[in-house]
């Protein structure tokens, strides 16, 4: 950029000039809210082996944009949350999300996003979120195995302020979904022990059981033989006595689809209180003859869905003796 000064100046004198500069918004990436510039500025009357005086400018982003992956059995949402930082209202058009890489891959996305309104306005401060399904070629659960293990992903969309519609800015974020299919399904519960269907009562003792379910599909990573997998129960200690054992490693045998535990647990409050829930944990075991000692890998967002995640259990208070 190139700015003659309006003013005549000598070497013995100073000017000020306001200056407004604007800057495109570059595609979005690891969420920055500063994008950095920088301005060379030198004088007219000066040499030429002068050195021209290099300002830094930091511009604040108008919008940021977070993604996150949800799940729904086998089913898979990406939420995209768009969050407004101007001092004046901004105005968006309707947005939407193509599948940038793998170009070969059987995934549709649909629009979860009502499209009765054109524009949408965004204040300071404020967020709106938005949301697509990840749409499978069909629904037999077999054809998993043919998705791609990675999804590389691009939102866009244009905004503009709320006063100057037809200027409008591109705004663009690419992200990327690894390892998004769903491999192992949870459901649990607490019962009375001994007493199906009954509630329980403070202070006695109560079963816990957890069912999993592993997809049809298996990785080719794990052999085919045999799949474990390592869950913690983890427990409000001010709600939940953990009796029985914690923690255990579950193995799926060839052909095994489903696996259940029970363990014992004691109510220590009465009332409608949120049951124990399961840290689960990709187990590999120990392999004398290879030296390979035995770990845990954590599972990527939305490998483990947990359909009793918020459950909540009636708990009855504790029986008192009749002492008149």
């Amino acid at each position: 950029m190139y700015m003659k000064s309006p003013l005549l100046m000598s070497s013995s004198h100073s000017v000020s000039l306001p200056i407004k500069l604007f800057a495109q918004l570059p595609p979005l990436k690891d969420h920055p809210r500063i994008v950095h510039h920088k301005l060379w500025i030198k004088c007219e009357t000066s040499s030429d082996d002068e050195e021209m005086i290099c300002v830094s400018i930091d511009f604040n982003l108008p919008l940021t944009v977070t993604h996150r992956l949800h799940t729904c059995h086998y089913r898979k949402f990406v939420g995209i949350n768009i969050a407004c930082h101007t001092d004046w209202s901004l105005a968006l058009k309707i947005p939407e999300i193509i599948c940038v890489s793998p170009t070969n891959s059987v995934v549709e996305l649909t629009s979860m996003n009502t499209t009765c309104d054109q524009l949408t306005y965004l204040k300071n401060g404020e967020t709106i979120g938005y949301l697509w399904e990840i749409n499978l070629s069909t629904t037999d659960i077999k054809t998993l195995g043919s998705l791609a293990e990675s999804l590389r992903l691009n939102f866009q969309t244009k905004y503009s302020s709320a006063e100057k519609l037809d200027c409008t800015q591109d705004l663009n974020f690419e992200f990327t979904i690894n390892n998004y299919k769903t491999l192992l399904l949870i459901e649990s519960g607490v019962e009375m022990a001994g007493k199906s269907g009954e509630f329980c009562r403070m202070n006695t003792v109560c079963t816990y059981t957890a069912h999993f379910k592993r997809s049809e599909h298996s990785e080719t990573n794990i052999p085919s033989s045999e799949i474990s997998f390592k869950y913690e129960i983890v427990a409000d200690k001010t709600m939940w006595a953990v009796c029985g054992r914690g923690s255990d490693v579950i193995t799926f045998l060839p052909n095994s689809r489903t696996q259940s535990v029970s363990v014992e647990v004691m109510p220590l409050m009465s009332g409608y209180l949120p049951i124990p829930t399961l840290n689960v944990f990709r187990y590999f075991p120990s392999n004398s003859r290879q030296n390979i000692e035995s770990k845990m890998e954590q599972f990527s967002t939305g490998q483990v869905y947990d359909a009793s995640k918020g459950v909540q259990t009636h708990v009855l208070p504790r029986i008192t003796a009749d002492t008149s």
